[in-house]
């Protein structure tokens, strides 16, 4: 664990990052300014989400995830 991956996905795979408007763990502030920090990043924005997104928008999760592995 204290050496450093010869790999990182992020860095050679596409990046999407959804932004939690209504998370109140980590402010939707710092949400977008640590996903600009991935270079290429494609940020969506749903206003109405909660710090869990998955459990407060299942099916657009879904929807999500099926429209990036079409491609």
């Amino acid at each position: 664990l204290s050496a450093p991956p010869d790999a990182v996905a992020w860095k050679t795979k596409p990046v999407t990052y959804v932004v939690c408007g209504a998370d109140r763990g980590v402010a939707p502030s710092l949400q977008r300014a640590m996903a600009e920090r991935i270079p290429g990043v494609a940020l969506v924005e749903w206003a109405d989400s909660s710090h869990s997104r998955f459990f407060s928008r299942p099916a657009e999760v879904a929807d999500l995830l099926s429209g990036l592995a079409s491609g």
